[in-house]
């Protein structure tokens, strides 16, 4: 079995006898990126034609994954060659300033697992978590493409923290509706053919959107979370069970100590590294409207 080492340059040497022939000029290198929670590395296929270069990448690390649990070299080649092939978009050369500020949101990570991201990226802080911005290059339908904006890009643009976060806060409701909804109703929608009883009884709400991604978010949204507490009646705890949502549950239905005991265990073994949020559990004062 090859060593990763050996495995990254295989891959590198090989990669193009199995994509289009259209890719014969491009380039193959081999990126450190900085993902949420994680770092890794990137094969990226670079078009030497194309300015701002936001190429298709398959990550070596995964790929290696399957090589250990015995997929095989030419199989996992292959399926990388299709990712590239199927997820590679045409993108504008003339993206400019006024693309990122129509198409920029913002994501909340954790601010201590992503001390590496956040030291290239422009940030602010909010509770033990952090406020990074992803430009959504190109979505549609069938494909997607967006990055986290980098000190680089942020400069490039001549755009501080402050002013994409102002430019963040007005697009992500816009382009990603938020959802609020009882669990049980979330379930019922997921799984229509076998729909539960609902009386309301189960006091469990899950905020996110409409995409069900990175949706936690929307606890930075004062007015949204004014209307839970005049929905509830009461305060609320807001439980970060990820990246891509929150439960929200009113402050008389739990013990926040044994929720957060909880959650940490649930952290560690089930939720997946990438989506991690935090550990502890907040609460919405609606005297102070504030987490």
């Amino acid at each position: 079995m090859l060593r990763y080492d050996e495995f990254k340059e295989t891959v590198m040497n090989r990669i193009k006898d199995y994509l289009p022939a259209k890719y014969k000029d491009y380039s193959v290198e081999v990126h450190k990126r900085n993902k949420i929670n994680e770092e890794l590395e990137a094969l990226c296929i670079i078009n030497p034609d194309v300015k701002v270069n936001f190429s298709p990448v398959v990550y070596i690390n995964h790929m290696y994954e399957e090589y250990k649990n015995n997929k095989s070299l030419p199989d996992i080649l292959k399926t990388a060659a299709e990712t590239i092939s199927n997820t590679n978009i045409d993108i504008d050369t003339t993206l400019d300033c006024k693309n990122l500020k129509e198409n920029t949101i913002f994501v909340l990570v954790n601010a201590e697992n992503n001390k590496s991201l956040l030291s290239n990226a422009p940030h602010k802080k909010f509770l033990d978590l952090a406020i990074v911005f992803r430009w959504l290059i190109q979505r549609d339908n069938e494909k997607f493409m967006g990055a986290i904006i980098t000190n680089e890009i942020a400069d490039k643009y001549k755009l501080t923290a402050d002013e994409l976060f102002d430019i963040a806060k007005a697009n992500t409701r816009r382009i990603y509706k938020p959802r609020f909804e009882n669990i049980v109703d979330l379930i019922n929608r997921l799984s229509p053919n076998d729909p539960i009883q609902n009386d309301k009884s189960v006091p469990i709400y899950i905020l996110s959107n409409e995409i069900a991604m990175e949706g936690a978010s929307y606890i930075l949204y004062d007015d949204i979370l004014k209307d839970i507490r005049i929905q509830l009646g009461e305060d609320f705890y807001v439980i970060p069970s990820s990246i891509n949502e929150v439960i929200i549950v009113p402050c008389n239905t739990i013990d926040a100590e044994y929720t957060k005991t909880m959650l940490r265990n649930v952290n560690r073994s089930i939720v997946a590294r990438q989506e991690v949020l935090s550990n502890n559990v907040y609460k919405y004062d609606g005297e102070l409207r504030m987490v």
